[in-house]
């Protein structure tokens, strides 16, 4: 078996209280040559005893702490500085040299147990009727001026609900996580949901298109257009570029699609 040292991750990676944890990376390092199942390899905190390394970005890098067999570097973000010395770096880019392609939205899929995701695909009632609601908008980071400009331009034509921290309009906002039932049956009630990435670059998508489709809503979706490879571009209204023009035909798709 494997023994693995963790270093630089999230609060509740270990702990399996986050949507994204451990137990994703226990099961693909059981498909290399360090184990055979899930159960091969043994996560510990002793660090003189681990011969892998595993860490991250959210803490200094403890690579040259000592000799390991394998080091292996993981970045779910578009962003950080990654170097050759890990045997492998894990991240949303192209696979090349030491870096293997893991872009964020299959580690989601992946760490929910996919099982989990199609069974919610392929066993759910058929709707019966559309949505009530026009489109929400659940965003506490103002930082990303393209969703924003996005929610103005939808907004003037029709109340967009703003339902997270930033530029909130419904009251208060709405507190469910991510991946949790309530999220679903919240944002199911909305025809359509801005869903756009903070940043366009490399093969970042996140779960953000993925809920979306779980919940059987149209995503307004703006990101790399690795999208195009990966998704039915024809079940989205996709943000093809960032001008004025751009923003306008997603506006002319959503006025044909809700036929008002």
């Amino acid at each position: 078996s494997a023994k693995v040292y963790l270093n630089g991750f999230w609060q509740g990676f270990i702990d399996h209280t986050d949507p994204c944890s451990v137990g994703a990376f226990k099961r693909l390092l059981s498909k290399t040559k360090l184990g055979g199942t899930a159960r091969d390899i043994e996560i510990t905190d002793r660090m003189d005893q681990a011969d892998v390394l595993l860490e991250s970005l959210f803490a200094p890098s403890v690579f040259y702490a000592k000799a390991w067999k394998t080091a292996i570097h993981y970045n779910g973000e578009p962003f950080g500085k990654y170097t050759a010395q890990y045997s492998v770096v894990l991240k949303c880019d192209h696979t090349h040299g030491n870096i293997v392609h893991f872009p964020l939205f299959v580690y989601y899929i992946e760490d929910n147990e996919s099982s989990r995701f199609l069974h919610r695909l392929l066993n759910r009632p058929p709707l019966t009727r559309v949505p009530p609601k026009f489109c929400c908008f659940i965003v506490s980071n103002p930082h990303s001026s393209m969703r924003n400009r996005m929610f103005d331009v939808l907004n003037r034509y029709k109340r967009v609900d703003s339902c997270g921290n930033y530029n909130n309009n419904i009251g208060g906002a709405v507190e469910f996580r991510f991946n949790a039932p309530e999220y679903f049956d919240f944002i199911s009630q909305y025809k359509f949901i801005i869903c756009f990435e903070n940043t366009k670059k490399e093969t970042y998508i996140t779960e953000k298109p993925v809920n979306a489709c779980l919940a059987r809503v149209v995503p307004i979706y703006w990101g790399t257009t690795y999208a195009r490879e990966v998704f039915n571009m024809e079940s989205m209204v996709y943000l093809e570029n960032e001008t004025s023009n751009g923003l306008d035909a997603v506006l002319q798709r959503v006025v044909i699609v809700t036929g008002k």
